[in-house]
């Protein structure tokens, strides 16, 4: 009989907090944010509602894809500052009831990791089916349909290609085949004792983090370790760590970058995210031009919610748990939503993030409006995304409160003072976006039946129509949530609730008409209504 599982309460109810950490706060004046900036902001955190950070990867690493490729899984970049700052930071979030995640990246290495310097080696034997390596560098590593895998040749002294991830710069880790093909020496079964052992090397890694003091992980690409149907091999390294933690760490958490939440479910995490290549999220946001754009986006004027709300539903109705669909606001990955469109679009936009089912996320500087930059360089290989990573903005000052070091010394430019949004400009106005996201976070922590407990039924959503209207509820704690990003009026009538009455929400109204109750939305509202 299978174990059932355990999510714990504080994942249930969470609100996290994505911090980029070479762009959030700068401690030493070097023009990089580090681990003693992020404690420098926890009271800001903790004031706006957040209850757990997530930040991108801190290990050691040559930086040629902003920390995702590791040299030395068990070390913190020296730039960030030491392990004792980290355990440091978890202490001060703990201290604050906040939780502290990090970015893990099991699926590959850097070039320089010390695992791929002995397996490039002629003579490599310890390390020698570490990594994909054919025998001949005019051979691909294929896949096990016949494709030939990304991967990179010509590289060290040993005979043979190697299989890559994202970049070239990132030699794929061998997790082995689910249907390997025997002639091929390189594809192991995802069962050979060989991978099962460097399996539980990144299982002492994870406890090493979690002993000093961590709270859990987000997996990068988590279903790309064994190659095949990742809901079969994939699946069965991430149970044997979900199974593990389950024993050793039943607090902790894992949230996978899966992209396909009820196959993530099945494959041991407590959270997967909805992602930028998924329509569901693009459909909410994405411009015309975006990558992945295909219509309209729902925060506009000609979008279709349905595109939405059918993917989200077909997960949530297959999940045992529906507090493992995490929504975030953006990721370092994507355009942040705030970009080329009115503000006013990103009032209803947080009020959906932060009173939808799941585990929100909201992107460092989300919440103040922060815009993606055009135009700038790539920078630790950001490419079309180095515009989502730019530094945190805090103030009006000249490095923006981000840090002291000249402008030319910065991670990446801020906006010109005076330009854009900052945290000093919106604290404690109470028509800002910031106090907006404060409310949001601090209604959803008083109300379990907005958090990941509750439960959810759409009241109204129709095909290229506004508002978006639905139902969260938990015990005798009932809610109605109106969204409407157009610059559109609308009025909807609904039968079968008793009393309503307004608890946050701007352009809204509520009124009673015998049986029904009609309910008028103006242009770029937001209501969220107490039912009783």
């Amino acid at each position: 009989m299978k174990k059932k599982r355990n999510t714990p309460q504080w994942f249930k109810d969470a609100i996290l907090y994505q911090i980029y950490p070479q762009s959030f706060q700068d401690s030493n004046g070097d023009g990089i944010g580090d681990l003693p900036g992020i404690i420098s902001r926890l009271d800001y955190l903790e004031d706006l509602g957040i209850t757990a950070l997530w930040l991108s990867p801190i290990f050691d690493s040559p930086f040629l894809d902003a920390g995702y490729d590791v040299r030395d899984f068990l070390k913190v970049a020296p730039r960030y500052g030491t392990e004792e700052d980290l355990a440091t930071l978890c202490r001060e979030a703990h201290r604050r009831d906040m939780k502290v995640l990090l970015d893990f990246v099991p699926g590959h290495t850097s070039l320089d990791h010390p695992w791929f310097e002995s397996s490039k080696g002629h003579d490599s034997s310890v390390d020698r089916d570490r990594y994909i390596w054919t025998d001949s560098m005019y051979e691909a590593p294929l896949a096990e349909d016949g494709k030939p895998l990304a991967h990179l040749k010509g590289w060290g002294e040993r005979e043979g290609s190697v299989a890559t991830n994202f970049f070239s710069t990132q030699p794929k880790l061998n997790y082995g085949y689910v249907n390997p093909d025997p002639s091929r020496p390189y594809q192991l079964h995802h069962e050979d004792q060989r991978i099962q052992e460097r399996w539980a090397e990144m299982m002492d890694v994870v406890r090493h983090w979690l002993d000093i003091g961590v709270d859990g992980f987000r997996v990068d690409s988590a279903k790309s370790l064994v190659i095949g149907d990742p809901r079969v091999g994939t699946a069965s390294l991430f149970n044997a760590l979900r199974d593990m933690m389950e024993d050793e760490y039943p607090e902790a958490v894992l949230i996978g970058e899966w992209g396909w939440p009820c196959d993530a479910e099945k494959a041991g995490f407590h959270g997967s995210m909805l992602l930028h290549n998924m329509k569901s999220w693009v459909s909410l946001v994405a411009q015309s031009g975006w990558e992945n754009h295909r219509e309209p986006p729902f925060l506009g004027d000609e979008g279709d919610i349905t595109t939405f709300t059918d993917e989200y539903q077909y997960h949530h109705d297959l999940l045992e748990d529906p507090s493992h669909i995490c929504f975030f606001s953006c990721n370092h990955d994507y355009k942040r939503p705030a970009t080329a469109r009115p503000l006013a679009q990103m009032f209803p936009f947080f009020t959906m993030v932060l009173t939808f089912p799941g585990t929100p996320i909201v992107y460092y500087g989300d919440e103040i409006g922060m815009t993606f930059r055009e135009g700038l360089a790539s920078v630790e290989g950001g490419y079309c995304r180095t515009g989502s990573r730019t530094p945190m903005q805090w103030d009006q000052s000249l490095g923006r409160g981000f840090s002291s070091a000249d402008l030319a010394e910065h991670y990446l430019p801020s906006d010109p003072v005076g330009e854009g949004p900052c945290v000093m400009d919106q604290r404690g106005q109470e028509d800002s976006l910031l106090e907006h996201v404060r409310a949001l976070c601090q209604l959803r922590r008083k109300h379990p039946a907005l958090t990941g407990r509750g439960h959810y039924r759409v009241v109204f959503a129709e095909q290229r129509r506004y508002p978006f209207i639905y139902e969260r509820f938990l015990d005798d704690d009932r809610f109605l949530v109106s969204i409407n990003p157009s610059s559109r009026s609308e009025r909807v009538s609904l039968s079968g609730y008793g009393a309503v009455s307004l608890v946050e929400g701007r352009g809204v109204r509520a009124i009673p008409e015998g049986e029904l109750w009609n309910f008028d939305v103006e242009g770029e509202s937001w209501g969220v209504w107490k039912v009783s």
